[in-house]
């Protein structure tokens, strides 16, 4: 690192630190828009956007598209999941590096962008500590500002619990694939083989995700082991718990009680059927089965890993056809297609060839198709979702058209029988 590296990468450090800290300022001011009204001009726009979400043809409308941004996200968190876990790292692509940066929240892709390797150490360790310890903080610091502002206002506690709520159900909602896929890959390990002069061969064994760093026993290799090994208590198996034991709680309750729980539990149960109020714990547990299951399966062999996650896509989508989750139609579309594209990406290696083929020349013909296979995929499904999305517009329309001739046609017919007889 030269002197000018140093400084550039001290600029970079200094503008990451400063984005993480904009993204506190930002969970914290929403949380006093969600609770305290300044002004006659907030308490409007809090009850617009508080009507938008929950009734109204409009509030409607844009339930759908949030839904329909859901399913994409958790789509392209399983898809580069998979990438990273069967063919080992990025496309070079920009477009999608960005879009798997933003999707994934991945550290070490967010240095492609804004290089700081000579500030700040990066490798499969930092990201580990990254996806476990940020999301933590910034729960924290939603809590303890929510208990800041509760006691300036104890009736302020019903809508400083529900803000506290969608903070966390969006904060593990983005980061739980990725979380728990570096946590899991912690613990998968490569062997490597290396011939002697004498003939003699010794063996060698490396982070899968990382060769960098040696999976030999040493005191850091020790400390991330238990490290990791707390994290999947408070993650992959952690989050899943408490989302289960939120709506379980929820369905538990009667009458106006359940009326007010389901207002902190709306983030979870808004898009399904209310006899499937439990669907989007289910999710949780498809994108950890899609993506850190195959990790684990991995050292087996890439085609075994490959087969894998084809049947856990065919067999998560034969479910969805069988459960019938979503409320809109348009929505369940999506999430099938969804996941029928994740199936035919499995097999790409059956396409290219084999994934060690890229090994020795980053910018190889089968790195190359790989990568245009990797931007068509994120394509065609953005086309898709916007087909449905038209679709729904299209819907909404009409349906407003037909409410608005019936209004008409029912205030003619006041309007007769109102009319004096002659």
């Amino acid at each position: 690192c030269t002197a000018e590296t140093v400084q550039d990468h001290h600029r970079n450090f200094s503008i990451f630190t400063f984005l993480i800290v904009l993204a506190f300022i930002s969970c914290c001011l929403y949380i006093v828009i969600k609770v305290v009204p300044f002004s006659d001009r907030i308490e409007f726009v809090s009850n617009m956007l508080e009507s938008c979400d929950n009734s109204g043809n409009f509030g409607r409308f844009w339930l759908h598209i949030r839904v329909k941004l859901r399913i994409l996200e958790s789509f392209f968190q399983v898809l580069f999941g998979l990438q990273a876990i069967l063919y080992v790292g990025t496309s070079p692509i920009l477009p999608v590096q960005i879009l798997d940066a933003i999707t994934t929240l991945d550290f070490g892709l967010v240095t492609n962008f804004l290089p700081m390797a000579c500030e700040v150490r990066i490798d499969h360790y930092s990201k580990l500590l990254f996806y476990t310890v940020v999301p933590l903080v910034f729960v924290m610091v939603a809590g303890i500002f929510s208990w800041i502002v509760r006691s300036l206002r104890e009736s302020w506690k019903k809508d400083l619990k529900h803000a506290f709520f969608s903070i966390f159900f969006i904060i593990s909602f983005l980061i739980y694939p990725g979380a728990s896929r570096v946590i899991l890959q912690t613990f998968i390990c490569e062997e490597f083989s290396t011939v002697l002069e004498d003939n003699g061969e010794i063996f060698k064994t490396a982070l899968r995700s990382d060769y960098r760093i040696s999976c030999a026993n040493s005191p850091e290799r020790i400390f991330y082991m238990i490290y990791a090994s707390v994290m999947v208590l408070i993650y992959p198996i952690g989050i899943v718990a408490i989302y289960s034991f939120v709506l379980r709680k929820y369905n538990k309750k009667k009458g106006e009680e359940k009326k007010d729980y389901e207002v902190l539990v709306t983030d979870l149960i808004y898009p399904y059927k209310s006899d499937k109020f439990w669907f989007e714990a289910y999710e949780l547990l498809r994108k950890l089965t899609q993506t850190s299951l195959i990790g684990l399966i991995l050292p087996v062999g890439v085609e075994t890993a490959s087969a894998v996650a084809l049947n856990l896509s065919l067999l998560f989508a034969t479910l969805l056809v069988y459960l019938q989750p979503y409320q809109s139609n348009t929505d369940f579309i999506l999430a099938l297609f969804s996941l029928f594209m994740l199936a035919t990406f499995t097999q790409m290696d059956w396409w290219f060839g084999n994934a060690s083929d890229c090994a020795q020349d980053l910018f190889s013909e089968t790195l190359l198709k790989r990568s245009l296979a990797l931007s068509t995929t994120c394509a065609i499904e953005f086309m898709a979702a916007l087909v449905l999305v038209l679709a729904d517009i299209y819907w909404f329309r009409s349906s407003a058209h037909h409410v608005f001739k019936q209004e008409v046609k029912v205030a003619d017919s006041n309007i007769d029988a109102e009319a004096p007889t002659i």
